[in-house]
Parts: structure tokens; C-alpha cells; sequence
């Protein structure tokens, strides 16, 4: 039997450590509600820095089961949760520190909602084909071996069946064991961002991946663009190495098989940018009492058949308000 794919729908950043608001820009971003997660994952740090189950309470009255799982592995066991067929819908919520391109600065705590989905989901909601990514392979390497961190990224190049000349970017953080992962790889194929983590910051690369999938959706491009953002590419692979020692390999392409596209192709394009009411490539918008309303689960208004005013449910949110709808475009 083969070995079951695993799309990225959907993804939200929020501003600061807001589960709330990345969850919903990423069901947003999917085209779903709430109600369709089939099992979410939570992400801890430490005491301090977590995102609290209790959280996602607010979309449904019958929630899917939250799991609590280590932020570092994240990613990795909510894949899993698709490939062992125990979901067609997967959501997880984790912390990341925020890419800043300003020297010495320290980057912010943001909260990064991802949604996973199986090849089934994928073809029962076909408006998603043209936007979600397909992570070909996820590898954590521990930190007991020297050379565990390139065998882990071998053996990603392996469990996604190609070489690393087919890779056109590499994304890789800072890390001392990144110049011997990466070795395989040639110069031009390298995007090591210049360093911007606080002394004691520790990335999952979830806030990056965001990115990655909003560049092979072709979202990062735009008239003014360099040549680097117009290079269409086709496979990427991320390489996150953590304070610990451990590191992790992550190989991801468009699920049509396709190259990413170039703005002139999406720029009209009905996608997850109506759906938010703006690129959260390019710009970062709070969200709207409407937003929220579209992705919380329909069993979060009814109790004993009365309906219950949703718009009560979320004031002390304090949301701003668009006057409008969003619920039939976030079904599109």
C-alpha cells in the first residue's frame, strides 16, 4: 500500500502569541470551518511559552481532540496523524520566533497555525489544488551523532525519491551543524538568511514554512520583484537545526506538480488571499469578528436547538468588524 501524501492547506501567522488569530487565518487561508479538523496539536515550549488547549474552545462546542506536543516536533507528529489515516484534517498551533530582516533585533513571539490534510480531503475540496503544498518528506535528526544531521537530509532526499541536484532552494537557520547537513549542496542552491535570532531564541522553522508555501503559491511576487522570487521553483527543502543539537528536514512541493507560479498568472486569482481579504505575503492585517464567525464550527451556536447570538460569544475579543460576512467565502 502506498504511503499516504500530506498537503499544507492552509497557514496563519498571528501578531504576537495569538493561537486564536493564526487559526483562523489558516482555516481561512483552507477554505474551512472548525468543525471539519478532524485532531488538533498544540505546541509547548516551556511554562511561559505555550499555546493553551483552552484556546481553541472558542471555535467549537464539540471540539476535535487537542494534543499537547513538544513545539520542536510539532510538524512531525501531526504529519503522522495523516499518514497513519488517523485524520483526513489536521490543525496545529505552535510558537516560532517571526522572520526580521533588521540586524540586532529581536525578532517577536508569534503563533503559526498550519492545516493538514489527506489526499482524500484534498480531492473532495478541490478549490485546494491549485494552492496546497505537498510535503514529500519529514525527517527529525537527533543530536547524538555528528553526522545524524546529513544522514537525516539523505534520507529525506531518499524518502521524497529524488537527489539534491532536484532541489532548487534550500532554506537553512543558523546553526552549527548546517554547513555539514547542507554539504551536498551547491552555492547557488543555499538561502541561509543573515542572523537574526535573540542569543536564546529557539526557531521551529514554522513561521519560514508560511512562507515557503506562500512563495510556491507564487504570493511573494509581485511587479516590482528580483529575479530570485521569479525563479519559479519546484522542490524546496528546509533545514531547521535546533539549540539542542537535534535538527529538522523537511522536503516540500506544489501537490499539483507544478512550478510556482509567477504574479502575472495569480494576481486575479480566487484564492486564500480573498478568503483573508488581503496577502498575508505581503501585508499582516488583524482579524475581524467576521473572520472568526466564518471558521467556528456551526455546533458552537446550538444548544438544545436554540441558537445562541455567536457575536456574544466572542466580545471580549474585542475584534474589529468589517460589516460584513465572510461565511460563503470562506466555503469557496
Amino acid at each position: 500500500m502506498p504511503t499516504p501524501n500530506i498537503h499544507i492547506a492552509g497557514v496563519g501567522i498571528s501578531e504576537g502569541l495569538d493561537p486564536v488569530a493564526a487559526t483562523t487565518k489558516a482555516l481561512l487561508d483552507a477554505g474551512i470551518v472548525y468543525g471539519d479538523v478532524d485532531l488538533s496539536f498544540s505546541g509547548w515550549m516551556n511554562q511561559k511559552r505555550q499555546v493553551q488547549e483552552s484556546s481553541l474552545k472558542l471555535l467549537a462546542r464539540h471540539q476535535p481532540r487537542v494534543l499537547s506536543v513538544k513545539n520542536r516536533s510539532l510538524l512531525f507528529v501531526a504529519a503522522q496523524s495523516i499518514r497513519s489515516r488517523d485524520a483526513n484534517c489536521t490543525l496545529l498551533v505552535g510558537i516560532d520566533q517571526a522572520p526580521d530582516k533588521r540586524n540586532g533585533a529581536k525578532p517577536p513571539t508569534v503563533a503559526v497555525a498550519i492545516v493538514l490534510v489527506s489526499d482524500l480531503f484534498l480531492t473532495s475540496h478541490a478549490y485546494l489544488k491549485d494552492a496546497a503544498i505537498c510535503i514529500r518528506s519529514l525527517v527529525l535528526a537527533s543530536p547524538e551523532h555528528p553526522e545524524s544531521h546529513r544522514d537525516a537530509v539523505r534520507e529525506a532526499l531518499r524518502g521524497a525519491r529524488i537527489e539534491a541536484k532536484d532541489i532548487q532552494l534550500v532554506e537553512s537557520q543558523h546553526g552549527p551543524s548546517s554547513q555539514r547537513a547542507l554539504s551536498d549542496f551547491c552555492v547557488a542552491q543555499l538561502r541561509i538568511p543573515l542572523e537574526r535570532s535573540a542569543p536564546n531564541a529557539e526557531s521551529s522553522g514554522l513561521a519560514s514554512l508560511c512562507g515557503l508555501v506562500w512563495r510556491f503559491r507564487g504570493w511573494t511576487d509581485n511587479d516590482r520583484s528580483s529575479t530570485e522570487s521569479r525563479d519559479q521553483i519546484h522542490t524546496c527543502l528546509q533545514y531547521v537545526p535546533s539549540k539542542d543539537g537535534s535538527a529538522s528536514v523537511l522536503i516540500v512541493k506544489r501537490s499539483d506538480e507544478k512550478r510556482a507560479p509567477a504574479w502575472s498568472d495569480i494576481k486575479h486569482l480566487r484564492d486564500g488571499r480573498e478568503r483573508l481579504g488581503h496577502n498575508p505575503a505581503l501585508e499582516t492585517r488583524r482579524i475581524t469578528i467576521e473572520d472568526l464567525l466564518a471558521v467556528t464550527a456551526q455546533d458552537k451556536f446550538t444548544s438544545t436547538g436554540d441558537k445562541i447570538l455567536p457575536v456574544e460569544s466572542f466580545q471580549h475579543l474585542r475584534l474589529p468588524s468589517k460589516d460584513g460576512d465572510r461565511a460563503a467565502l470562506a466555503r469557496l
